[in-house]
């Protein structure tokens, strides 16, 4: 199944995961690494699932200015939406 945390959309939404899965993946890991968080957060795994389904990730740029456009940017892509 997977761990909520680091789920891409498409696998909340029971499809089966391709290389659109291991990008939000790796989005994911690079947010933690740089922010030392995960983008997103809540009391349940359902309330962590709903957020990634319904929310952007905050900008890293935004969190720590010390991270550059460029690299917030990359991060932002790879956890972009599937429809964008």
């Amino acid at each position: 199944m997977g761990t909520p945390d680091y789920m891409a959309p498409e696998q909340i939404e029971g499809q089966r995961g391709d290389q659109r899965t291991d990008v939000y993946a790796l989005g994911t890991i690079l947010y933690e690494m740089l922010s030392g968080k995960t983008p997103f957060t809540g009391d349940t795994n359902m309330a962590v699932m709903a957020q990634h389904l319904q929310k952007d990730a905050p900008r890293l740029d935004r969190i720590n200015t010390a991270i550059s456009l460029e690299l917030a940017a990359v991060v932002s892509h790879c956890l972009a939406p599937r429809s964008q």
